[in-house]
């Protein structure tokens, strides 16, 4: 089920964005759930879903939408937020699992959750598996890294955060760092688990 309210745009995907589902606009809410996403393919970014809004965006709600054996070939083999402004992200009582990123070269991209580029967000995952997932890059799970990043360097305010709650990675793998988790932002994990994830 996909909703969206106050003129936010659903675009057709394309073959570099978005396997399914691209999302741009200048204002709405969009809620997604009981989905499942498999096997879908962009030759760039987002797998399955990518959202660049570039306006005020008031949130993206998802619940039970999972995600099986989908492939970007750049980053964000599932979920990828890219230049956008999302003030409230939040993600529960899903799966990703069997996902990856392909591309082979030193380019940091990367990631099966993933932000890139001018975002904002605060983004809340709740009860989110993150299983057998894998990046040529960092983040064989999720892969934090935002504007907000820069702020704290500077000692100003940090307008990009994530919070994991009782999320499992099992068995995640990435090429450089983070097996299960790379954060260049801020960050707060709670009651998750951790086990069998690698950075090689």
């Amino acid at each position: 089920n996909f909703t969206t309210t106050e003129n936010a745009t659903k675009l057709a995907p394309d073959a570099n964005n978005g396997g399914s589902t691209y999302y741009r606009s200048t204002i709405g809410d969009t809620t997604i759930t009981n989905c499942d996403f498999v096997q879908v393919s962009a030759e760039t970014q987002g797998g399955a879903l990518r959202f660049r809004t570039n306006g005020a965006v008031k949130s993206v709600t998802m619940d039970d939408v999972n995600f099986d054996s989908c492939e970007a070939v750049q980053a964000g083999s599932a979920i990828m937020l890219g230049d956008t402004i999302i003030p409230s992200f939040t993600y529960s009582n899903s799966i990703i699992q069997n996902c990856k990123t392909s591309l082979n070269d030193s380019s940091e991209v990367g990631g099966t959750f993933r932000t890139i580029g001018k975002t904002t967000c605060a983004a809340f995952l709740t009860n989110i598996r993150f299983i057998n997932n894998a990046s040529h890059c960092s983040g064989g799970g999720v892969y934090w890294n935002a504007a907000g990043v820069r702020r704290i360097w500077e000692n100003s305010p940090v307008t990009t955060a994530i919070s994991l709650d009782q999320c499992t990675f099992d068995g995640n793998t990435a090429g450089w760092y983070g097996g299960g988790i790379y954060c260049e932002s801020v960050m707060s994990v709670t009651k998750c688990e951790l086990k069998n994830n690698i950075s090689v």
